[in-house]
């Protein structure tokens, strides 16, 4: 086993190995990794969509557009991207094969890159790119929920950095070839 796998397995057990002892701390794990946090992001989403002028906001078009290919991203990155690498690149759940403490649901579908993080960090480097106090919330809020899927047995590290990274790439292929220049760096 390489270096680096036996990193991403040892790490992922250290983290999971917080959960199981208290209810409310693995109620809080399960909320940030699939129930809450996720439902949140989406609402703030709309809500920026829809909300008039907030102050030190872009203008409402601006937001508008924010919005609009934040989704974009996340959508292609999660439903274009991650699909075909996880046919090219299988790799099963952790949950499947070690002993890990599962807080939340079972997914059968490959880990390898996590789905979640892939649209959430697309939609928060999108934002990030548009606005960058109000993506450096959204970036956090990814990060949280990336960790909270690792803690929660649902997936290795790598898994969330793969899908950081690639929420990233697709953010950075559709800037160039999408967006037109009025957009802000």
């Amino acid at each position: 086993m390489s270096f680096i796998k036996l990193l991403d397995k040892e790490l992922l057990l250290w983290l999971n190995s917080f959960t199981g002892h208290n209810i409310w701390f693995d109620r809080v794990v399960d909320a940030l990794a699939s129930k809450a946090l996720p439902y949140l992001f989406v609402l703030a989403l709309i809500f920026l969509f829809f909300y008039p002028q907030l102050k030190k906001m872009p203008a409402l078009y601006e937001r508008r557009r924010m919005v609009v290919w934040a989704f974009i991203c996340g959508i292609v990155s999660r439903l274009i991207f991650t699909p075909i690498i996880r046919f090219v690149l299988p790799r099963t759940r952790a949950y499947e094969y070690l002993s890990v403490h599962l807080v939340g649901p079972f997914d059968f579908a490959n880990s390898f890159p996590s789905g979640h993080a892939a649209f959430f960090f697309a939609v928060a480097f999108m934002v990030y790119y548009f606005d960058k106090k109000l993506g450096y919330i959204f970036l956090g809020g990814a990060l949280l929920m990336g960790l909270a899927r690792v803690v929660a047995g649902i997936h290795f590290p790598l898994d969330i950095i793969a899908g950081a990274l690639l929420g990233w790439a697709t953010v950075l292929i559709l800037k160039h070839f999408f967006i037109k220049p009025q957009f802000h760096d």
